[in-house]
């Protein structure tokens, strides 16, 4: 049986890859529809309300934020929110790894000019 992918979570400040997190064994519930979330599905956290989400809950949300209707329901609300928050950091870290690599690697491109 393989393991189903996890995402947004994070460990010591820092974001987890999905096929490093180990899920606690068993069964979860989905936070947002209730549905049974199997160790083989894959499932997102939520560090907000401490819960797993399944790939239905997760369309919901990305449904409700896509029809401007994420207002009608806080908790959903706060969860987009959270996961938005977790994507911009990653893609912040990410842009500021790139510039550091092209800094020092037009540096390093220097030392051999003279």
């Amino acid at each position: 049986m393989s393991k189903g992918e996890s995402y947004y979570v994070w460990e010591n400040n820092n974001p987890v890859k999905s096929q490093d997190v180990i899920r606690i064994a068993g069964n979860h519930e989905c936070f947002i529809i209730g549905e049974v979330i199997k160790p083989e599905d894959s499932a997102y956290w939520t560090d907000e309300f401490e819960a797993w989400i399944s790939e239905r809950g997760y369309q919901m949300i990305q449904n409700a934020h896509s029809t401007s209707e994420l207002h009608n329901d806080p908790q959903m609300q706060i969860i987009y929110g959270e996961w938005y928050s977790k994507d911009e950091a990653i893609s912040g870290r990410e842009e500021a790894y790139h510039a550091e690599r092209m800094s020092k690697s037009n540096e390093d491109a220097g030392l051999y000019d003279e």
